[in-house]
């Protein structure tokens, strides 16, 4: 009798131990996944980043003089676009919100004026 419960609790404790370490194993494959998901999320970002570096410069600031470098050098192409920032940088003004807010109204009229102007 008691070599057979010794059997049983020697079962038992071998079983635990087994459920342990699958338990461990499951909670490290959750930590790989985790770990790989930002991995590739630093990395996805990184790529990103890079990308848009390469494009060339984008306006940082609302003064004339970036808007006229920046816009002017990477939108040649898009002419509605490019007839806007012409517009808006030659217009002067005070303050940067009123400049920010005129400058969004313009190119809504300025692609609509350039675009009916193209279909002639």
């Amino acid at each position: 009798m008691n070599d057979e419960d010794e059997e049983e609790e020697e079962e038992e404790e071998e079983e635990e131990k087994e459920e342990e370490e699958e338990e461990e194993k499951e909670e490290g494959k959750r930590k790989g996944k985790k770990r790989r998901r930002r991995r590739r999320k630093r990395k996805r970002r990184r790529k990103e980043d890079l990308q848009r570096r390469s494009e060339g410069p984008k306006a940082r600031s609302n003064t004339k003089t970036s808007w006229m470098t920046s816009d002017l050098s990477v939108r040649l192409d898009q002419p509605e676009t490019l007839f806007a920032v012409a517009t808006r940088s030659m217009n002067s003004f005070k303050d940067i919100r009123q400049c920010r807010d005129s400058s969004s109204i313009a190119l809504k009229i300025d692609i609509t004026s350039v675009s009916s102007f193209h279909e002639r």
